[in-house]
């Protein structure tokens, strides 16, 4: 059975101008689907065009075609599902991931040329269905996971099977991917050039409102981590392979409630002498003192804390289930560890007013971390925030493709305009700006974690002095970023 798997990005992207990291989840599944017996290709969009993927389809003719979409790329596959449809019509096309996951009657809806939406973790799904492809099955019913569509309408065949043990799925397949491209890409500061990502978990703890129901309905409650000799091995194998020692996990949530995870996963990478750069994305009530101490001797350097606001009141209408204090005191420790601070903000939540982004502003002050990645909120479909915001008729802009275009938030506020919000975007990254230039004049900070932010954004534009363009397309792509953040062009963040 030959199989593609096809990943959507979202159009405009700035995925492939900086940080772009390969799709590993989509990836697992077309490792999943060769380990099974079937014949495999992985195509990104952002590196094909309508052309080389119909000179694909004519020259592999595959028998599935399935295609990864999430709410921000919904659209952008309807040329690609339509070129199957007319060069081969009777293959059989499906839709995975968030967007299909959430609304797969919609995702039908939405484009014809799909026959089955593929709920939740794809890779026992897919494989059952390649399975039954492969024995000359029509009827897919007894394929856990699916919504099918039928001369009756949609029809859904139950649940997907859950893997409880994530070690027990083969590693996502690289060497289908065109890794060389992602490689190239420069990754987001403060990494060195040459980062690629990793995934040790599924599944999220928290609550969050503009993240949650989705980590459930795709994953299920709790969270499942890989075992510790699974992670490291991997990392061995990609540094071996790829000759790269910095790593980013690009997963929600792999520290939380899981110290005795962290100081396991440092021991092992300890023993086995490996010498890493590495860091990701988590909350600021994830990590300790005892922790970040040993993760810092096993390579840890960077951590990118959602902080998203310095307001009480937010943080409760977030669900996010942290308070400044906490916030405040993760920052001192981690400063006191040496780690390279990176603090997530979110402007313009639904409830936020003049006051609540004072409390922000003074908690910037407070913590002064390393880095900041400053965006204005959007409602990601799927989400209890959309689904209030929906009820409310606060949601003025709901094709994500004119949201990428836009200038202004996706949501109307009820206390705030969008000058204000955009006035707010650019005190808190000026606010930043003017720390991160006085902290060259204190001593003591360029001796602590400024001083590490400077080698480590050294580091990163150093290695791209062999490969001049790509350190010009890097400096314009933080320029531009910086103008973006400090004028009507703002940022956005999805919070997922």
């Amino acid at each position: 059975m030959k199989v593609t798997i096809v990943f959507c990005r979202p159009a405009p992207s700035w995925y492939l101008q900086s940080g772009c990291q390969p799709p590993l989840g989509t990836a697992t599944v077309a490792a999943s689907l060769e380990r099974a017996g079937h014949i495999v290709r992985f195509l990104d969009l952002g590196f094909e065009s309508i052309e080389s993927f119909s000179r694909h389809l004519i020259e592999f003719h595959p028998n599935l075609v399935g295609f990864y979409v999430d709410s921000p790329s919904l659209g952008t596959q309807e040329p690609y599902t339509k070129a199957v449809k007319e060069i081969l019509p009777s293959a059989l096309v499906t839709a995975g991931g968030p967007h299909p996951s959430i609304f797969p009657e919609s995702m039908l809806d939405a484009d014809s040329n799909i026959k089955i939406s593929v709920i939740g973790e794809g890779e026992m799904s897919m494989v059952d269905l390649a399975d039954a492809m492969e024995g000359g099955a029509k009827d897919f019913s007894k394929v856990g996971g699916l919504v099918i569509r039928t001369g009756d309408g949609p029809m859904s065949t139950g649940p997907s099977k859950k893997i409880d043990d994530l070690s027990s799925l083969p590693w996502p397949a690289r060497h289908l991917l065109p890794m060389e491209h992602y490689l190239s890409i420069p990754p987001d500061l403060p990494y060195p050039y040459r980062t690629t990502g990793v995934l040790w978990s599924r599944g999220c703890f928290g609550n969050c409102s503009y993240c949650q129901p989705i980590p459930r309905k795709m994953f299920g409650s709790g969270v499942r981590r890989r075992e510790i000799g699974d992670v490291v091995d991997e990392l061995e194998f990609l540094y071996k392979t790829y000759k790269i020692n910095s790593f980013a996990w690009n997963d929600a949530e792999p520290f939380y409630r899981a110290k005795d995870w962290q100081l396991a996963l440092a021991d092992e990478i300890l023993r086995r002498g490996l010498r890493l750069h590495w860091g990701g994305l988590t909350r600021v009530d994830s990590v300790d003192r005892e922790t970040l101490r040993m993760l810092k001797k096993a390579g840890l350097f960077t951590l990118s804390f959602g902080v998203e606001s310095g307001s009480p009141k937010m943080l409760k209408c977030m669900r996010k289930g942290i308070t400044p204090e906490v916030t405040r005191e993760t920052f001192r420790i981690a400063k006191e560890m040496g780690i390279v601070t990176v603090a997530n903000f979110m402007v313009g939540t639904p409830g936020e007013t003049h006051e609540t982004l004072a409390e922000t502003l003074k908690l910037l002050k407070q913590i002064k971390p390393d880095l900041i990645r400053m965006a204005v909120t959007v409602g990601v479909p799927g989400t209890d925030m959309y689904r209030e915001l929906e009820e409310k008729g606060m949601i003025r802009l709901t094709d994500w493709r004119e949201i990428d275009a836009s200038v202004i938030g996706p949501i109307a506020l009820e206390h705030l305009t969008d000058r204000d919000i955009e006035a707010w975007v650019r005190r808190l990254v000026r606010t930043y700006l003017l720390q991160l230039a006085a902290s060259v004049f204190h001593p003591g900070q360029l001796a602590g974690t400024k001083g590490k932010l400077l080698y480590h954004v050294s580091r990163h534009f150093i290695g791209m002095l062999t490969r001049p363009m790509t350190l010009l397309q890097d400096l314009e792509y933080y320029l531009l970023y910086a103008r973006k953040s400090t004028s009507r062009h703002v940022g956005f963040l999805s919070g997922i």
